[in-house]
């Protein structure tokens, strides 16, 4: 670790340790130095010296003891008697045995609380502990992971009106049990996954090519492409021909063990489906849960129930190629023969670049005639500019996924915050997530995920709704004037 400074990080990192005390703890040097390796350089500068030291060495004494599996919360205003530094912001530290999604699932919450962060460090120890607890050396060997122990640093804005401290801890320690269940079961969720899949290679009343699109999926599933957070198995009783789901309440493993998740009936005809949980991840991001559905066979063909897995596609899910994507590079081969162009014509290759910019999303969830309508729609504006609405509800009613696509030149926040009003109000809709893209393309296309309510129509004026956008849209520079 020490080789990784910089001769000027290693000067300043000597002359904040040069502070301690003679009588301090022989590894607090130690200490010291490898929190500050961990730290880019530029925000260590930035801090004054004085402070650098009490931070790290009050940290230290706040490290010296921590009982095994412990979680270590502290909420505190800096005061110089006390820490041996002074801030006017809150502080907010947590010593942890190390594991993955620790800071990305603390940041998240924090942010999500309402939160200004100002600063965030983190930094992993290997720390060799007493059976009370108590710190006894500190390695400076990474090899050892046994010992590994995450310490994560906030400077955050004040508690917001209504909440003390100890709600803050609660909402902490809430989050950290959904990362352990997460982490702990991670492995059975796998094996569960290997389970469903040798399931569908029996499922031998299906078409073969289905099973096979579904085998490589679950393949391309678990090669680092979905973070699994939870995991249930549903069985289903048929009662005049409508299934009755119950869930396995001894199949639960992650954040299932302790996350009542609503249970949507999803009796279709795909071996694999996936579609948007009703909610937010707790974990790594903060975005609304995937669920992949696999059926449960059984000899007869009949569907006796399924394996549910809620998580999150991981990033390189959304940044690699849409063709090598099993499910996704089926629909879009399907898509390509239908719309009759020769493969190396120009709008063929406009219509395989619309789709692999399509948001992934659509691409899982949207059927094969929805993407069709869509993707062509999309290619015909490419020519002429001009303001479109698509919109879907996916089938539990749950979200209205809308994807507008206006001039690039016109395009705005405000235009954004305008556009997201009038689907609000005609959709009777709340706005959950949008995510706007503008690139070389004369288009700049926006996309929300909204959450329907009781009042929303269960047929959506789509023309109407397009012509008062197109409307608001092109009357906007006018208004700027």
């Amino acid at each position: 670790m020490r080789e990784r400074y910089t001769s000027q990080s290693r000067e300043l990192i000597q002359s904040i340790a040069d502070m301690l005390p003679k009588d301090a703890h022989p590894e607090a040097k130690l200490f010291i130095e490898t929190l500050y390796a961990q730290i880019p350089f530029e925000e260590l500068q930035r801090l004054p010296i004085s402070k650098a030291f009490g931070m790290s060495y009050d940290t230290f004494l706040f490290a010296m003891q921590r009982g095994k599996d412990e979680t270590k919360i502290r909420i505190f205003e800096a005061v110089e008697s006390t820490h041996g530094f002074e801030s006017h912001h809150l502080f907010l530290q947590i010593l942890n045995k190390d594991k993955p999604f620790l800071v990305d699932s603390l940041t998240n919450e924090v942010a999500r609380l309402g939160f200004t962060l100002h600063a965030s460090y983190n930094a992993v120890f290997q720390i060799a502990r007493s059976d009370k607890g108590e710190l006894q050396y500190i390695s400076d060997s990474s090899e050892d992971s046994a010992n590994r122990e995450s310490f994560v640093h906030f400077e955050l804005s004040g508690l917001p009106e209504g909440m003390d401290a100890r709600d803050l801890q609660n909402h902490l320690e809430y989050v950290l049990s959904y990362v352990d269940l997460t982490v702990d079961d991670w492995k059975s969720m796998h094996n569960k996954a290997v389970e469903a899949r040798d399931a569908v290679s029996h499922a031998s009343h299906f078409n073969q090519t289905d099973i096979d699109e579904a085998l490589d999926f679950m393949d391309w599933l678990m090669h680092k492409n979905f973070v699994f957070l939870g995991y249930l198995s549903v069985d289903f009783s048929f009662e005049d021909a409508a299934p009755n789901p119950k869930i396995d309440r001894s199949s639960l493993l992650g954040i299932s063990k302790i996350d009542d998740i609503p249970l949507e009936i999803n009796v279709g005809p795909q071996l694999v489906d996936v579609r948007k949980a009703s909610r937010y991840s707790r974990v790594h991001r903060r975005t609304l849960m995937d669920v992949i559905t696999v059926k449960r066979i059984n000899e007869d063909g009949q569907i006796t129930g399924e394996h549910r897995f809620y998580g999150l596609f991981t990033s390189s899910a959304y940044y690699q190629s849409a063709m090598s994507i099993p499910l996704v590079g089926r629909k879009i081969e399907q898509l390509l023969k239908r719309s009759g162009f020769t493969s190396y014509s120009h709008n063929a290759k406009a219509l395989i670049a619309i789709l692999q910019f399509m948001p992934r999303d659509e691409l899982f969830q949207v059927s094969e005639n929805d993407l069709f309508d869509l993707s062509i729609g999309i290619l015909a504006l490419e020519t002429r500019p001009g303001v479109k609405l698509f919109a879907r509800m996916d089938i539990p009613r749950r979200y209205i996924s809308a994807i507008v696509y206006v001039p690039r030149e016109l395009f705005s926040t405000d235009v954004r915050n305008q556009v997201t009003h009038t689907l609000e109000k005609h959709f009777k809709a709340r706005q959950e997530n949008f995510e706007t893209q503008i690139g070389e393309s004369p288009l700049a296309r926006l996309h929300l995920v909204m959450r329907t309510t009781e009042q929303t129509p269960d047929v959506l004026d789509i023309d109407t709704i397009e012509q008062e956008i197109a409307t608001a849209i092109m009357l906007w520079p006018e208004k700027l004037q």
